[in-house]
């Protein structure tokens, strides 16, 4: 019998009075599932977009470039982007949870250095523009004021002329047996 009160008296006590199992349990079915992340602070807005460009990674460009970059606000979401490259405003696609794309064939662009100008605003009207140069070279290398350069060949530059290699020494028809050979050649590009 008194094994039997000792139980009783353990579940009398286990079940009365705050525990932590029971607020535990409580505080589960309160707790929203997804409660998302925190408000934002009750200080205006003004801050622009973050831009982001995410290629091309090379300053040096040639034949049809795809201009891939985010812009993003933790506040308000941008409502309006555009691309301004060498001049001529670039139609911009993309956006909805991925990259932006602006595409544009370069090779039709004289050589030299351009700029490419990203702007984007958000709902509160705060612009944020985003610039960098490119430089777009086919027959020679270029080199700007602020020491970006760009290799025709190292680049991927549209030389499609090979070389012109002519052997000078020994000249044609010359005979050789068990002679050290030294050959003279001569290249033009």
């Amino acid at each position: 019998m008194q094994w039997l009160l000792g139980v009783l008296v353990l579940a009398v006590v286990a079940g009365c009075g705050p525990s932590s199992q029971s607020s535990g349990r409580d505080a589960a079915r309160t707790t929203p599932r997804d409660a998302g992340p925190p408000p934002p602070d009750a200080g205006p807005d003004e801050e622009g977009p973050r831009v982001e460009l995410l290629s091309p990674t090379s300053h040096c460009l040639h034949g049809t470039v795809d201009f891939r970059f985010t812009a993003t606000d933790e506040r308000s979401p941008p409502v309006r982007v555009r691309v301004l490259f060498a001049n001529g405003e670039t139609e911009v696609t993309g956006g909805d949870g991925g990259p932006f794309v602006a595409q544009r064939n370069v090779d039709v662009l004289n050589e030299g250095f351009h700029n490419l100008q990203i702007q984007a605003v958000d709902r509160r009207n705060n612009l944020t523009e985003y610039v960098r140069t490119f430089g777009v070279a086919r027959t020679r290398p270029l080199r700007s004021d602020a020491g970006l350069t760009c290799n025709v060949s190292l680049d991927g530059g549209v030389d499609t002329t090979a070389p012109v290699v002519s052997i000078t020494s020994p000249t044609s028809g010359s005979a050789f047996a068990g002679e050290t050979l030294a050959v003279a050649a001569q290249v033009t590009d």
